[in-house]
């Protein structure tokens, strides 16, 4: 048997692709096909002679130089497929740091299974959190995150020398331990007076309108929260006089939403704001709500902690912003608190921290 080659897909690779990916995973046809169509997508495909045996995506996001693998999948059983893996993805990350694309590289179970996820963490990505009660493509009620960082990124493009919430500090340790961070001061958050009041608010299910509405307030800086790598909302929880707006994608049929932004043209209780949003996600179907915030923001991490919402991975460098990178902390909102046994082992640190988080961070 020859050795596995891994070159750039072509465009006569397409079909070959589509199978591979297809045989892996038989209900995501649908979305391989628009990733083979995405010119934001690069794929590898990895042949042994002139069978295509494996298959790569990643998409680039240009705007905030990140890019996720949506894809790595090989034929084979786990000691053939084990080594296609590590072969696709040394070629991925080769294309990235030959056509410097991108400063960071992710992925999530959401898209990969756990042993695809384990050959990105052997090719040098770090694991970083969990999203417990986000499925994974397993099937199991916890998802996990690892990245990849181009030289250079941690060390110089980082904003660094903030000071941390406390109840974010268990999730840096962790971090920094495996990328190889300072220590960071920990402080308590700033006391705010906030407005009691807080407007009716419903939901509406208008994909093309939130997403468009999204759009047009994001290019005119009109959001107050805008930031949500690789996704956009097809939701949005309004006011009536639309002075509050709280965009965000929700998928009841996996009971998964996560919050991508918001305006607000009105003064509000954040914490009430985020309370009222999450429960009519959760009437919509949402059993588990996610969000991000700056790690450096104390008074924003604190009004999310008071909405319910638990800290449950921590990002370094996600978002770009005036030339430095700066550090982003990832919060789930769940209905059920999963066991320490639903996540694999590199994961577990991060779970565990999480449900003692759920323990002594109490909604506000």
């Amino acid at each position: 048997m020859s050795p596995m080659v891994c070159r750039h897909a072509a465009a006569a690779d397409k079909a070959a692709l589509l199978k591979v990916c297809e045989k892996r995973d038989p209900c995501a046809k649908g979305r391989f096909s628009a990733d083979l169509a995405d010119p934001a997508c690069s794929w590898v495909a990895g042949l042994e002679g002139s069978d295509i045996v494996g298959a790569a995506c990643l998409k680039f996001e240009p705007e905030t130089r990140l890019g996720k693998v949506l894809t790595l999948c090989a034929k084979g059983a786990e000691n053939e497929a084990g080594p296609r893996l590590k072969a696709l993805l040394k070629e991925l990350l080769s294309q990235v740091r030959s056509s410097k694309a991108a400063d960071i590289v992710y992925s999530t179970t959401r898209t990969l299974t756990a042993a695809e996820q384990a050959a990105t963490v052997e090719a040098g990505f770090k694991p970083l959190g969990v999203f417990p009660g986000a499925p994974s493509l397993d099937g199991g009620p916890v998802s996990g995150l690892t990245a990849w960082f181009a030289d250079g990124v941690l060390s110089k493009l980082r904003h660094a020398g903030f000071a941390l919430h406390p109840a974010i500090a268990p999730f840096y340790a962790l971090a920094a331990e495996a990328c190889g961070l300072p220590r960071l001061a920990v402080a308590e958050p700033p006391r705010q007076a906030f407005p009691d009041a807080i407007p009716a608010l419903e939901l509406v299910a208008a994909p093309r309108f939130a997403a468009e509405r999204f759009r047009r307030l994001r290019a005119r800086r009109s959001l107050s929260v805008n930031f949500y790598p690789f996704s956009e909302p097809n939701v949005v929880v309004l006011s009536a006089d639309e002075a509050v707006q709280v965009f965000a994608s929700l998928q009841p049929e996996l009971g998964f939403a996560t919050i991508l932004g918001e305006r607000l043209a009105a003064s509000v209780h954040p914490v009430k704001l985020y309370h009222a949003a999450s429960s009519l996600l959760q009437a919509a179907g949402a059993s588990y709500i996610e969000a991000i915030n700056d790690a450096a923001d104390l008074a924003g991490v604190e009004c999310i902690l008071g909405a319910g919402f638990r800290p449950c991975g921590y990002f370094p460098c996600l978002k770009l912003s005036a030339a430095k990178r700066r550090d982003f902390v990832v919060f789930a909102l769940s209905e059920k608190a999963p066991s320490l046994s639903d996540a694999p082992e590199m994961h577990r640190p991060y779970l565990q921290a999480y449900l003692q988080a759920r323990k002594e961070v109490r909604p506000g």
